[in-house]
């Protein structure tokens, strides 16, 4: 019985070692140990302020609102452009060479139109907004991460406990069968059947450590943190007004910039008008006086169609995209909502039949057990047995997992901040 044992053990130790190397493969490149703890005065925004931090979103907060200030001191400045000095001299030296002399200062002074002063101010303002709403905007892109993150980590870290769980199970069982086998009380294919099993357990443990390694690194890049809240689950939200919600309300901020956008460029097209006031001083012939005067002069050009309509035409563009991405935000933020609260409603009548499902498999595996110590059963049947209840457990776990992480997806999709 023991040779046959080790020429099995053998073999099954072969599998084992690919299927050690595939879940390997999953693994991360470098050999880095993270191990993420449970903390229990940890919280999810706790957890959230730390992901911001390594977000790549968060590079663009401090541009925008600066972006946003350049634009509110445009607005208000008194002039449109910045002003411009002409200078010019003239003599006749390469012609007649008489003595005359011309020396001419000009300043230009671009004017605000009152629409286009109006459109400026109003880009300004709806980019602030914007600058405003960025942060918040940034925090719910990021806990949508953290929330999937966690729950993936919450899921691998069940599934672990599950398999050392059920490979204990195993292990227990195929050391009473090998000690019934060398009493002659079993026959030797049951201790075959029994190291065969605890085996696959041992290659399912490892695939789900694998899983589990791979989970904690992606949280721990997420995150730059090496503990994790003991409480996940969190509270259901009642439903929200979406014209809150970040994503919606940035969508429509950025919508009205690309109208006031239209606007500066429809004013643009019809020329920059400007103030110019002339200083200059003229010198005759022969030596005679100097003459000096002072001018004043406006310029109003006069608009082309054909050089402003490729700067207008990209405007609408804009606008036009800009409306397009509010209404693909509105549905997919509409979806996702319909999509949680059925994933919600179908996983709570699931648990109640998974409970019961769960408590059939484990009295009737109670009952293939001693079935098989009192010989009336075969070990085939009580591995199924356990197969089943071990079955039975998983679900539960996995559909309580899912059923916190559809609660969060809701509160995600309602645009509520951890």
């Amino acid at each position: 019985m023991n040779k046959t044992r080790q020429v099995l053990i053998f073999s099954l130790l072969s599998g084992l070692y690919l299927n050690q190397a595939a879940a390997e493969s999953k693994l991360v490149s470098h050999d880095e140990k993270i191990s993420i703890e449970k903390v229990g005065d940890l919280v999810l925004s706790e957890v959230t302020d730390s992901a911001i931090n390594h977000a790549p979103e968060a590079i663009e907060t401090e541009p925008v609102a600066d972006h946003a200030e350049a634009l509110a001191k445009k607005s208000r400045a008194w002039f449109a452009e910045s002003p411009q000095i002409n200078l010019g001299y003239q003599m006749d030296s390469l012609h007649k060479d008489e003595g005359y002399r011309e020396f001419e200062a000009e300043v230009e002074l671009p004017l605000w139109r009152l629409s286009q002063r109006n459109a400026f101010k109003s880009l300004a303002e709806q980019s602030a907004s914007y600058a405003e709403i960025l942060p918040s905007l940034t925090r719910l892109k990021v806990a949508g991460r953290v929330r999937e993150s966690i729950w993936e980590l919450a899921e691998s870290r069940s599934q672990v406990e599950l398999a050392k769980k059920e490979l204990e199970t195993s292990q227990k069982l195929e050391k009473t069968i090998l000690r019934r086998v060398e009493l002659g009380d079993r026959p030797t294919t049951d201790a075959l059947l029994a190291t065969q099993e605890v085996l696959e357990k041992q290659a399912a443990l490892l695939t789900h450590q694998a899983t589990l390694k791979e989970s904690s690194h992606h949280y721990h890049h997420l995150t730059g943190l090496t503990q994790m809240p003991e409480k996940i689950k969190e509270e259901l939200s009642p439903d929200a007004d979406d014209k809150n919600h970040p994503f919606i309300a940035a969508a429509s901020l950025l919508l009205e910039q690309a109208r006031a956008k239209l606007k500066l460029q429809r004013n643009a097209a019809r020329g920059q008008p400007s103030l110019n006031l002339n200083l200059r001083q003229e010198q005759d012939e022969n030596g005679a006086d100097d003459r000096d005067s002072l001018g004043i002069g406006f310029s109003l050009p006069i608009g082309s169609r054909k050089h402003s309509n490729p700067l207008i035409t990209e405007a609408v563009r804009e606008e036009a995209a800009a409306k397009a991405e509010l209404f693909r935000l509105r549905h997919q933020v509409e979806a996702g909502l319909d999509k949680a609260q059925i994933e919600l409603e179908s996983v709570n009548k699931s648990i109640e039949l998974s409970g019961q499902r769960m408590k059939i498999a484990s009295q009737s595996s109670r009952l293939v057990k001693l079935a098989y110590e009192s010989g009336e059963s075969s070990l085939i049947e009580l591995l199924r047995s356990q197969s089943i209840e071990f079955a039975a457990e998983r679900e539960q776990s996995r559909l309580q997992i899912a059923q916190g992480r559809a609660i969060s997806k809701i509160n995600q999709s309602l645009g509520v901040m951890p």
